[in-house]
């Protein structure tokens, strides 16, 4: 299968790249790879400069969207990642879809291994709706780093890579990525439409967390600058991903370098949680470090998030978050 044979050729890159890191270093033990266990822990000068060379020379070797092009025989779709619980989620997500006019194949990527299959009767109402329900491991699982991380062994390490499996993998060149307790407010169509998809070929939404400025080693491993967050067009804002649009033909090289980053997990989720002063780690800055890295065009939504709740005795009561268009179009709850 196209995927496939795509997962193995990451694959095949991936551990090509290491020998790379390696060469040049004084200590090739850790091959531009350690454990990073705190977001204030310092890495070593030897590590950055290997694991600098190893996703440079990652992205050298790594599979092109023009080589799996078979792959992805539809034009647009909606892609979700998520079973087992949060398929209550998933079906009051698409009932809202449908109810608002949307006419786009959706996609439902589920691990067998993590025992998120639905059954026949849920996959019978979820086919009355038009959904249609993919197996991750049967796809990017013949990577065996990839299944490991997609399973971890370690209670401490969350599946993240899921969701950016679950988009690369699948069966479209455009696709609207949204989490399984996304909530649409109006049929989200006319986003592959708007002018900066158009221009750029991948929308992100802003987090509620703002970067800081300084050095930190994750800047010096992908060669940004220590001011950058004050100096980007985009403000200084993180990235959310419970949405984005996605042209893979344009992002093909943000999204290898996405799910490159989640492998090591280990090694750069506590150095993203560097970048800003909460949370936010996980599979989220990757799409943007991703994107600057490899001098990929984006567009970041120019709105702030909003919160939606209500109202009880004079008091706001809840959470929710509310993402918006630049022209302030409310477009997921």
């Amino acid at each position: 299968m196209v995927v496939q044979r795509l997962w193995l050729n990451f694959g095949a890159a991936y551990h090509n790249a290491t020998a790379v890191a390696a060469q040049g270093s004084s200590d090739s033990s850790h091959n531009g790879f350690i454990v990073v266990e705190h977001a204030s822990q310092h890495v070593p000068e030897d590590v950055v400069r290997a694991a600098s060379r190893r996703w440079k020379a990652f992205m050298r070797l790594a599979p092109t969207f023009e080589q799996h092009t078979q792959a992805f025989t539809r034009d647009r779709a909606i892609v979700i990642s998520g079973g087992g619980y949060q398929l209550e989620f998933v079906f009051a997500s698409v009932r809202l879809l449908r109810l608002y006019g949307c006419t786009l194949p959706i996609e439902l990527w589920v691990s067998s291994v993590r025992g998120e299959v639905p059954s026949v009767t849920q996959r019978r109402a979820l086919e009355q709706i038009g959904v249609e329900v993919m197996d991750l491991d049967a796809y990017a699982g013949v990577f065996p780093e990839l299944a490991e991380q997609m399973h971890p062994s370690k209670p401490s390490t969350k599946p993240y890579i899921l969701k950016q499996l679950a988009l690369v993998s699948s069966n479209c060149r455009q696709c609207l990525l949204l989490d399984a307790d996304n909530a649409a407010v109006r049929d989200p169509t006319y986003l592959f439409s708007d002018e900066n998809f158009v221009r750029t070929g991948h929308l992100l939404w802003p987090d509620f967390w703002h970067m800081r400025t300084g050095p930190a080693s994750i800047r010096a491993i992908f060669g940004l600058n220590d001011d950058w967050a004050s100096t980007s067009p985009w403000d200084v804002r993180t990235v959310e991903s419970g949405q984005m649009v996605v042209d893979k033909a344009r992002a093909w090289r943000t999204l290898m370098l996405s799910v490159y980053m989640q492998l090591q997990t280990e090694f750069f989720d506590n150095q993203m949680r560097a970048l800003h002063h909460l949370g936010g780690g996980g599979d989220k800055q990757t799409f943007l470090i991703g994107c600057l890295a490899t001098n990929s065009s984006c567009h970041i939504i120019d709105h702030p998030v909003a919160s939606a709740a209500r109202i009880i005795d004079g008091t706001f009561c809840g959470r929710a978050m509310v993402q918006l268009l630049d022209q302030q179009d409310v477009c997921t709850d």
